[in-house]
């Protein structure tokens, strides 16, 4: 099944520390891809249930003119009433580690579908293009009438400067009839790029232009397509089921 995602890139602001810059493109995009996806699952996360304590787990010792009898009596019945309330918090902190397993193993299997992890990977790819190269525009558009063609040069501008992207020529895939005046209100539109992505390879595909509720897209006349081979990873710890061991 072949997927395909829109960059709508929404403002993020993120800053990559120095190891990054050693780095090859494609290990950079894959190392950021999977921390926002980590980041975004765990936001997903229940927190973990926490187990209460004693209300009073002090020393129990003798008072000022305390008989021994009375002080042994005390302590029997305290220790007795101090085993009966952490038995209950035992017992109330097993139930609630049961009802946080059940629901990560729930969540675990949720996102073992393609059609709910896919738009956490999408808002991954969208932070990290964002980041590394910026916003997705175009510029000189030209329409040749003999040809009945529509071209542009799709470019990135830069924001963080941490990449550069090389600007594209592509040809848009629009109507005759409204060539012309998309011509002249080519600047209003709102640009994404959109990534297929199949057997864990992103394609650059094509772009999309939004223009008064209506996508235009726009075709990269390279033959050849980039593509960056991605590798998801998702953290160990992140459906990690919390443990109770035996007394």
């Amino acid at each position: 099944m072949i997927k395909v995602f829109l960059l709508l890139i929404p403002f993020y602001l993120y800053s990559l520390v120095s190891p990054y810059e050693s780095l090859s493109n494609d290990e950079k995009i894959n190392i950021l891809i999977n921390q926002f996806l980590n980041e975004e699952l765990k936001e997903n996360i229940p927190n973990p249930p926490i187990k209460g304590k004693l209300q009073d787990s002090s020393p129990i010792v003798p008072v000022k003119y305390e008989q021994h009898f009375s002080f042994i009596q005390r302590f029997k019945a305290t220790t007795e009433s101090r085993a009966q309330e952490q038995q209950k918090i035992d017992d109330k902190y097993l139930g609630d580690v049961g009802f946080y397993n059940g629901k990560l193993k729930t969540l675990k299997k949720f996102y073992s579908k393609d059609e709910n992890i896919d738009p956490i990977i999408q808002n991954a790819i969208n932070k990290t293009y964002k980041v590394l190269y910026g916003k997705p525009k175009i510029t000189k558009l030209q329409y040749d009438k003999t040809k009945d063609e529509l071209t542009a040069i799709f470019f990135v501008s830069d924001i963080y400067g941490f990449n550069k992207f090389e600007d594209k020529n592509i040809t848009f895939d629009i109507p005759t009839d409204y060539k012309s005046k998309f011509k002249e209100i080519y600047r209003e539109a709102f640009i994404t790029l959109a990534i297929k992505y199949k057997n864990n390879i992103l394609t650059l595909d094509h772009i999309v232009a939004s223009l008064y509720g209506t996508n235009y897209k726009g075709y990269f006349n390279e033959k050849k397509k980039e593509k960056i081979k991605l590798e998801i990873k998702i953290n160990n710890d992140i459906f990690q089921l919390i443990k109770i061991k035996d007394k």
